[in-house]
């Protein structure tokens, strides 16, 4: 398909990355922000799945030999190799997986085309609005043209990855059996608020 210099219609003026950048303020000095790129979008959501990878794992590792154990945080504590070396949690608090690690000094420094040393010099209330700008900019229904994401919900609907379709998908009845809990109304007393035996 040719593609031809026309003029942009007012309707996609929306989806010019040069009237879409915003200025963000890093420590003292100004830059501009634009949305993301293909590549950039496809960099941030590696780096979003790494960082929820270590809020949430329960996997384990031995210190010693470095062999990683899947799913073992709460049923494993000794490493079967080294048969006395004590496991150690893979699992991070959401701030040192944000931030400690350095992926959002890599992953700023790229968007800005700026030094990792000079993301250093952002603050917290920096960072949160950055943040909120990259949401609005790539992600929010603000960010495209009217329609397009109700007809972007459609197509991934169609093709079955929608929130429409997996709503209406019937769920196989669970094989499992959840644990009777004691902790009902029932089994507390009235008078003192304590748990009966």
């Amino acid at each position: 398909m040719a593609t031809e210099n026309l003029e942009i219609p007012e309707e996609l003026k929306i989806l010019n990355p040069e009237w879409q950048a915003k200025p963000i303020l890093i420590g003292t000095k100004v830059h501009t922000l634009y949305p993301l790129t293909e590549g950039q979008a496809e960099k941030l959501s590696k780096t979003i799945s790494e960082i929820i990878y270590d809020v949430y794992t329960t996997d384990m590792k031995c210190p010693k030999c470095e062999t990683v154990y899947r799913n073992a945080l709460g049923t494993q504590t000794l490493c079967a190799k080294c048969k006395d070396t004590i496991l150690t949690e893979l699992q991070q608090e959401a701030i040192t997986a944000i931030v400690g690690s350095g992926r959002l000094k890599r992953i700023l420094s790229e968007l800005f085309g700026i030094q990792e040393a000079d993301i250093r010099k952002a603050t917290i209330p920096q960072m949160k609005y950055i943040a909120g700008l990259i949401f609005k900019q790539n992600f929010s229904d603000e960010s495209s043209p009217e329609g397009s994401e109700k007809n972007f919900q459609g197509l991934l609907n169609w093709m079955g990855l929608g929130t429409e379709t997996r709503e209406s998908l019937p769920l196989a009845p669970s094989t499992n059996t959840l644990p009777k809990s004691t902790d009902l109304p029932e089994n507390i007393s009235k008078e003192s608020g304590k748990m009966e035996s």
